[in-house]
C-alpha cells in the first residue's frame, strides 16, 4: 500500500517536473525568436536599401565611365535574407512531445474489486450449498431459508458444534469479503500506479530531450541575433559610404567626364577605391546566414570578419582588403554570388546549372535596368546639357 502511493505521488511530480520543463523551454524560444526577428527586420531594409539603391545607383555611375578599371560586380539575389530563417521560427521544427496526465485508477480498480468480490461470495455460497448437504439449485441464492441454512453452516455448523449461528456465518461471509475487495483494491491501484509510473517516466525523459532541444535551439538565436545586429551595423556603415561614394562619382563625371584614363590621380584613386567597396560587400549580401540546424554560419562568420576589415579600413582611410567576389559554402567551395539558400535555410548548394541559370537572369536584369537608366540620363542630357559640363569636356 505505500509502495502504490509512493509510486503514484512519484508519477505526479514527474509529469509536473516534465510540464515545467516543456513551458520553461517555449518561454525561453519564444523571447529568443522575438529577439531574433526584431534584429532580422532591420537588417532586411538594410541589405534591401543597399542592393536596390546604393549598389544600383552605382552599377549606372561605373556603367557610365569608359576604361574603367577591371571590377567584378555580381549580382545580388532579390530574396530577402527572412527566407533563410523563416522555418527555423517555428517550435514545430522540434518534434513536439505529448505528456500523458497521471491517472488515479480508481474507477478500475473498483469495478476490479467488485467483479473479484462477488465472484467470491458466488463461490463461498456454492461451497457452504454443497458443504451443508444442501446442493446446487436454481433456488440456492434466492430461497431464504436456504441461505440461514448456507450461513449457519459458515457460523460453526461445518464443524457441527453446538453454538452454530447465521449471524455468525454472515460476519465471517463479510469479513472474507471485505479481505478481498481491500486485497484486490491493493493490486490493481499497485498495477496502475506502476504504470503511470512507467508512462510519467517516459513522459519525463521525452520532455527533458525536447526542452534541451528547443533550448538550443533558443541558444542559436540568441547568437544570431547578435551576429545580424553586427552584420546590420557593418552594412549600415558601408551604405553611407556608398552614398558618398555615388555623389563623388557624379561629381567627378561632371566636371572630368567619363573618360577613366584621363581623371585625376585622385579621381582615380576614388573610383577604385568605390569599386574595390562595392565588390566586397557583394558577396555579404548573398550569404546563408544559418545552418541547417538553425546555427549561425560560417559563411556568415566570414561575412562579419571581411565585414568589420572593411569598415575599418574605411573609417580609418586605409587600402581596402581585397576580395575575391566569392562566397564560400561550409564545405569550403567556392559558389556563385547569385546563390541563396531555399526557404528552408539549407547550406546545400544548388546544382550548378540552376546556380549559373539564376546568375545570369540576375545579371540580365541588372544590364537592363543600367541601359534604361542610361538612356533616360542620355535623352535628359542632350534636351538640356549642363553649360559647365559643355565647357569642361575634352
Amino acid at each position: 500500500m505505500f509502495s502504490t502511493l509512493h509510486n503514484q505521488r512519484r508519477a505526479e511530480a514527474l509529469v509536473a517536473e516534465a510540464k515545467e520543463a516543456v513551458a520553461s523551454a517555449r518561454e525561453a524560444f519564444e523571447e529568443a525568436k522575438e529577439a531574433l526577428h526584431a534584429k532580422l527586420v532591420p537588417l532586411d531594409e538594410r541589405r534591401g536599401h543597399l542592393a536596390q539603391k546604393s549598389l544600383h545607383r552605382f552599377r549606372e555611375l561605373f556603367a557610365k565611365i569608359e576604361n574603367e578599371p577591371p571590377v567584378e560586380l555580381g549580382p545580388v539575389s532579390e530574396s530577402p535574407f527572412s527566407w533563410q530563417i523563416q522555418s527555423h521560427l517555428e517550435d514545430h521544427a522540434v518534434e513536439p512531445v505529448a505528456i500523458e496526465e497521471v491517472k488515479s485508477g480508481k474507477a478500475g480498480a473498483f469495478f476490479g474489486s467488485l467483479i473479484a468480490t462477488l465472484v467470491t461470495f458466488v463461490v463461498a455460497m456454492a461451497v457452504g450449498a454443497v458443504g451443508s448437504g444442501l446442493g446446487l439449485s436454481p433456488d440456492t441464492f434466492t430461497d431464504k431459508y436456504k441461505i440461514l441454512h448456507i450461513l449457519e453452516w459458515f457460523g460453526g455448523g461445518a464443524w457441527h458444534v453446538l453454538w452454530a449461528n447465521p449471524l455468525i456465518g454472515a460476519a465471517g461471509l463479510a469479513a472474507a469479503l471485505l479481505a478481498v475487495w481491500l486485497i484486490s483494491w491493493s493490486i490493481f491501484m499497485g498495477k496502475a500506479a506502476r504504470r503511470n509510473l512507467a508512462r510519467a517516466e517516459a513522459s519525463h525523459a521525452r520532455a527533458l530531450e525536447y526542452a534541451q532541444k528547443l533550448r538550443q535551439r533558443a541558444d542559436n538565436f540568441r547568437a544570431l541575433a547578435d551576429e545580424l545586429a553586427r552584420l546590420t551595423d557593418i552594412l549600415e556603415t558601408c551604405d553611407i559610404y556608398m552614398q558618398e561614394f555615388n555623389a563623388t562619382l557624379r561629381r567627378i563625371r561632371h566636371t572630368e567626364g567619363d573618360d577613366y584614363s584621363r581623371y585625376k590621380e585622385a579621381s582615380k584613386a576614388i573610383v577604385r577605391r568605390s569599386a574595390r567597396c562595392a565588390s566586397a560587400l557583394i558577396p555579404m549580401l548573398n550569404i546563408a546566414l544559418v545552418t541547417t540546424e538553425g546555427a549561425p554560419s560560417s559563411q556568415l562568420a566570414r561575412a562579419l570578419e571581411r565585414g568589420d576589415a572593411l569598415v575599418a579600413a574605411l573609417v580609418e582611410e586605409k587600402p581596402l582588403p581585397e576580395s575575391d567576389g566569392n562566397t564560400l559554402d561550409e564545405s569550403g567551395s567556392v559558389i556563385e554570388p547569385s546563390y541563396m539558400p531555399d526557404e528552408k535555410g539549407d547550406e546545400a548548394t544548388r546544382a550548378p546549372a540552376e546556380t549559373e541559370t539564376i546568375a545570369s537572369q540576375e545579371a540580365e536584369k541588372v544590364e537592363r535596368k543600367s541601359e534604361e537608366s542610361e538612356d533616360l540620363e542620355e535623352k535628359s542630357e542632350e534636351a538640356a546639357p549642363p553649360p559647365q559640363e559643355e565647357a569642361k569636356r575634352p
